[in-house]
């Protein structure tokens, strides 16, 4: 923020790389802006929900393919695994928004590189009442007392899994937001592969 400050008040000289950083801290300052909003509607129930049957594996496959190219440029390596058609009633765009923030959260936070390459791993399960969506990531990851600190609003890890992200603390909380308006539950797990293991229940359609 002082940085901001400084090209505002021309203290910092606006080079091409201070016009990306103002430009950078402008576009999360937005970002934040627009997330402590929604969940503000989210709290008085007047957030906006249109409902329709939706089959899960299809938005995630969406999203999936939506960061396809940056997932390639870091290295990452992808599988998913949907061994469920299940549909349950919910919101398209909602949805989206979910799965992109964990996308999102899988990204700022997850180490990947050549010799090392980032991993993601979702998996759709589901039962006779139910869907479950198992999205996991590699290391880093958060040690077991703070696991389940990450829902909390402006909550930041004060270990690896937070160095220098530019994450406003408020990904998660909508994540949990988005999955209690349709019924469902959320918890984040250590995973095997190293990182986080975020497990979303839905009920079906």
């Amino acid at each position: 923020m002082q940085r901001l400050e400084g090209m505002m008040d021309g203290i910092i000289e606006m080079n091409d790389y201070a016009v990306k950083s103002l430009h950078d801290e402008m576009a999360r300052l937005t970002r934040l802006v627009d997330d402590l909003h929604q969940l503000s509607l989210a709290d008085r129930g007047a957030l906006t929900y249109t409902m329709a049957t939706i089959n899960v594996s299809d938005v995630v496959r969406r999203v999936l393919d939506k960061h396809e190219g940056i997932l390639l440029q870091r290295g990452f390596q992808v599988q998913f695994d949907a061994v469920s058609s299940g549909k349950l009633l919910g919101d398209a765009e909602r949805l989206t928004q979910l799965f992109d923030n964990l996308m999102q959260n899988t990204l700022r936070y997850t180490d990947s590189s050549t010799a090392a390459p980032g991993q993601i791993q979702v998996t759709i399960a589901e039962s006779a009442e139910r869907i479950f969506v198992n999205w996991e990531d590699s290391a880093p990851g958060v040690s077991a007392d703070k696991i389940e600190k990450l829902f909390e609003r402006l909550y930041r890890v004060e270990d690896d899994r937070n160095r220098a992200s530019g994450g406003s603390g408020l990904g998660l909380a909508i994540c949990r937001s988005i999955v209690s308006a349709h019924h469902g539950e959320i918890q984040a797990r250590t995973s095997p592969l190293g990182g986080v293991s975020m497990q979303i229940e839905f009920f079906k359609e």
